[in-house]
């Protein structure tokens, strides 16, 4: 983000150190001094102003380039002690510490995509999640497409192409934490419990956060396995 200078309106800096007083009779300054102390305050008051709005676009500007841009992640978790896997939003920022951003405890960060440095053209990244459950074994596929151009592409956005427990597919592909109306509901979350003999979905919604006490609602399907793994 670039910060456009202010235009200061032009004053002379000594206006009021270099002044040579006029006085009339009885100590009283004639109309030409006063004409001139009138000049010189309206030059003050434009000079002591364009500072001012100086000041304020240089606040202004600075604070919004520590966020001039974000991208689209996810973190997840595969928890053998729950047999639970969770697929989490976890976008970042210009506006990130130095240091950078930390996923949840136990989470991990989806193999993300890194801003560019030369211009060069992002490629979008495609990640393999494989996770034992429990007696099931889960498999998800997630491509993380970059920032673009295109409408509603600004901060890019993370799909889940597929998603599946022991070669059974438990949802069609869908996108996380994106939503390209702004009233619409996003999906904020993902996670699979495996309950040996079935396979329980939930599927989370809310306004494009990761704040649990902002979902609006959550999905809940259950898919009945055979022993073998296969779907019943």
């Amino acid at each position: 983000m670039q910060c456009l200078p202010i235009a200061i309106a032009p004053a002379r800096a000594n206006f009021f150190f270099d002044r040579k007083w006029e006085w009339g009779a009885a100590g009283r300054p004639t109309a030409r001094q006063e004409d001139k102390d009138a000049r010189s305050t309206s030059m003050l008051t434009r000079l002591i102003l364009s500072l001012g709005l100086l000041a304020a676009s240089q606040v202004i500007c600075c604070s919004a380039a520590y966020a001039d841009w974000i991208i689209a992640g996810a973190q997840y978790s595969c928890d053998r002690s729950t047999h639970t896997f969770q697929l989490l939003p976890f976008d970042t920022s210009s506006g990130d510490p130095p240091e950078g951003i930390q996923p949840k405890t136990g989470f991990k960060q989806v193999d993300p995509i890194r801003p560019s440095v030369d211009g060069r053209k992002i490629e979008p990244k495609k990640s393999q999640i494989i996770c034992r459950l429990g007696w099931h074994t889960l498999h998800a596929t997630i491509i993380i497409y970059p920032p673009s151009e295109a409408m509603c592409g600004a901060g890019g956005k993370v799909t889940v192409l597929s998603l599946s427990a022991t070669g059974v597919d438990l949802s069609p592909a869908n996108d996380l934490n994106w939503q390209c109306d702004p009233r619409m509901l996003a999906q904020t979350s993902i996670r699979v419990h495996d309950d040996v003999h079935s396979i329980m979905l939930e599927r989370c919604y809310g306004f494009n956060t990761v704040d649990t006490s902002e979902v609006d609602h959550c999905d809940r399907s259950t898919v009945m396995m055979r022993d073998d793994g296969a779907k019943n």
